[in-house]
């Protein structure tokens, strides 16, 4: 299984407004590498597209400061926002569906205690 993340932009890729950066050189090297060997997520019991959270923590690493805000318009089971709350990034969650938004705020929250642990 594979997944194809394009990354566009009209001028030169960089982040605009300085900010505290928790990217090492070792993560940029491998982030910015063609080709990144993630294993899939397979617990589908709740959401049919379930994704690792090792992408959405890949990609807010290389294009976000800590405390930046990330919006992720459909936020299905709220894996970017749980790589939110471990990045230092806050986020905010869209999704069409009351049931999505509802599993993912108990996603969240059990995120956030898990988290309080360490």
């Amino acid at each position: 299984m594979s997944e194809l993340i394009i990354i566009a932009h009209n001028e030169e890729a960089k982040k605009i407004e300085p900010g505290e950066s928790d990217l090492s050189a070792d993560e940029f090297m491998i982030y910015t590498n063609d080709l990144w060997f993630i294993s899939p997520e397979t617990d589908r019991e709740l959401h049919p597209a379930p994704f690792p959270i090792e992408i959405p923590s890949r990609l807010i690493k290389l294009y976000t400061w800590k405390n930046d805000v990330i919006l992720d318009p459909f936020v299905g089971k709220g894996t970017t926002a749980m790589a939110c709350l471990e990045l230092q990034r806050k986020f905010i969650g869209i999704d069409i569906s009351q049931k999505y938004c509802d599993i993912s705020t108990k996603e969240i929250e059990k995120a956030k205690r898990q988290l309080q642990l360490w």
